[in-house]
């Protein structure tokens, strides 16, 4: 399997390491932050559409801080200390 088959791990969404990453690099910095410290493996290009399409950073971001919350409580349950952020 050459390497621009490949999928790089978003479950159905298919994509390249070298087009995921020229995404990454085409988002803001308060973006890529927010991608780096996510628990959840968001795709950049996706991203990257939300935010050319207009989509407020501070959007983009609560809704990662919120998916990775509510994927905390369904793992560890809610007496982990971030599950409470699930709301």
């Amino acid at each position: 399997m050459s390497e621009t088959s490949r999928s790089n791990g978003y479950g159905d969404y298919r994509t390249t390491v070298q087009a995921d990453q020229a995404a990454f690099d085409a988002c803001p910095t308060t973006i890529r932050h927010a991608l780096n410290y996510a628990v959840s493996p968001y795709a950049s290009e996706r991203t990257l559409k939300a935010v050319r399409k207009g989509v407020p950073h501070s959007v983009i971001i609560h809704t990662f801080r919120r998916i990775d919350a509510e994927e905390t409580l369904k793992a560890y349950g809610p007496s982990h200390p971030e599950a409470g952020r699930a709301r």
